[in-house]
């Protein structure tokens, strides 16, 4: 199949330029873009669509030769009389300041490049040069990285604006086609450097696999991708389902339920869980944050901290995802309570009080869950304190008949993680919880005997919780 019937293939099958399309070409000068360029050119009458101009990028990463490259895009998009939009980039200097590798940086320098030059040149989508070798290449790099079906599937033909109507078609088999029509361009020397991996698997893992099994290497590859893409595609589909089902989001972050998680495929886990992940705000999450966070939900293991200040606690029957910002991460306080008198917890936006009455006064009994607790004066003889909650405080609820870790209580209770260390309790002098506001009582505290003196403990809110 020769180039032009590969790419028209590619354009029908996979709906990449429909007609009445403006697309805009993105050429380096390497061969493979400009080739696609003038292939699309001649296939434009055919299938309807335009093409409205070049999109070239500098990312000033080989001084004299990049300047070569731009030169080069310029003069050929002039001498077909197509406009051209330049952007250069300092990718170099944006790696260091965000502390990614150069490849990276400068990969997703390109891609905002791209998207500005489609604005500018009024096109509908953008058409790159990424060939059936480029794929072969991808899918390995990808499978020696451990990656699952939607890696496998490589570079898909259509993301967003951006269309790769070379997918079917080999590197040689379009220089050879090039040179049949005297296209010239310019080769990038950096593409020899083996130490890049990319490059590596180019020029000897790829040739000596074809040494090995034959020249269909890469076309087997770019069938693996085109299967694994299609099974990811169904994958998903169901995963969607799954995840509106089990998983919520609200005001406290990613809520996902245990149960019903676990019951599914360990297949769909994975993408549900890795999706759950992405929502909350873990920036491209992988194998090792959904195993950490399987490990959560599944084995009940203490929380997680992932990328992105995204925190993972069992919370009851949930798992919940929640941004820990700034404001979130409150220093251990403790203030002494006077009996009676009030403190102002700056920690928790509330005021503490503690007011005295007399034996026989008449007193509203307390409940666990309200922000009033009745005890008895006889038992705080030392004065009272308000401090935060620590790792091991525990306590005797009214009624439960035992001790409860408050970290046991506040997963029952399904209070926030962010919440439980601004959550002001009342000690004793021995520094044995009291009260848990709004949660629990210790029953050892209890004001059970009627006409006693008792002292009342009110926590007031002002501030955020």
């Amino acid at each position: 199949m020769s180039p032009i019937d590969g790419v028209w293939r590619a354009i029908r099958r996979y709906d990449l330029l429909p007609r009445g399309t403006r697309a805009a070409v993105a050429v380096s000068g390497g061969g493979d873009s400009v080739a696609l360029l003038s292939l699309l050119l001649e296939l434009a009458p055919r299938g309807g669509f335009s093409v409205t101009g070049v999109i070239h990028v500098n990312h000033q990463l080989r001084g004299l030769a990049s300047d070569r490259d731009e030169a080069f895009c310029r003069a050929l998009a002039e001498r077909l009389a197509l406009p051209a939009h330049v952007e250069r980039v300092d990718v170099g200097r944006a790696a260091a300041a965000a502390h990614r590798s150069v490849e990276d940086a400068g990969r997703r320098a390109r891609y905002d490049a791209l998207e500005r030059g489609r604005e500018a040149l009024g096109a509908d989508r953008v058409a790159v040069g990424h060939t059936r070798d480029d794929q072969a290449e991808t899918v390995l790099l990808k499978l020696l990285r451990g990656a699952g079906p939607r890696g496998l599937g490589g570079i898909y033909p259509r993301k967003g604006r951006i269309v790769r109507p070379l997918l079917d078609v080999g590197r040689a088999q379009l220089r050879a086609w090039s040179a049949d029509n005297g296209i010239t361009h310019v080769e990038d020397a950096s593409n020899a450097d083996v130490s890049n991996p990319r490059n590596l698997l180019r020029h000897e893992v790829l040739p000596a696999l074809e040494r090995w099994v034959g020249s269909s290497v890469p076309a087997k590859l770019a069938r693996t991708a085109e299967i694994a893409r299609a099974d990811e595609e169904f994958l998903d589909g169901l995963t969607l389902a799954l995840f509106g089902r089990v998983v919520r989001k609200d005001a406290h972050g990613v809520s996902i339920d245990v149960a019903e998680t676990a019951a599914a495929p360990l297949a769909l886990r994975r993408r549900l869980l890795r999706e759950a992940l992405r929502r909350a705000g873990v920036p491209e999450p992988g194998f090792l944050d959904v195993e950490a966070l399987r490990s959560v939900l599944e084995d009940d293991a203490p929380g997680v901290d992932f990328p992105g200040h995204v925190r993972g606690d069992r919370n009851g029957r949930h798992v919940v995802l929640s941004l820990r910002t700034t404001a979130d991460r409150v220093s251990p306080f403790r203030y002494p309570l006077p009996v009676p008198g009030s403190v102002w917890i700056a920690e928790a936006g509330a005021t503490m009080e503690a007011a005295t009455v007399a034996s026989g006064a008449s007193v509203q009994p307390s409940t666990s869950d309200g922000p009033i607790a009745v005890v008895a004066a006889s038992l705080l003889t030392r004065g009272l304190f308000v401090r935060s909650w620590r790792d091991g405080d525990a306590l005797r609820p009214v009624g439960l008949g035992g001790t409860k870790k408050l970290q046991d209580l506040f997963v029952d209770r399904k209070v926030p993680r962010a919440a439980r260390h601004r959550l002001p309790l009342v000690v004793d002098e021995r520094d044995r919880v009291v009260w848990v506001p709004g949660h629990a009582l210790d029953e050892v505290y209890q004001a059970s005997v009627s006409g006693k003196a008792v002292v009342v403990l009110k926590l007031t809110r002002v501030g955020r919780p």
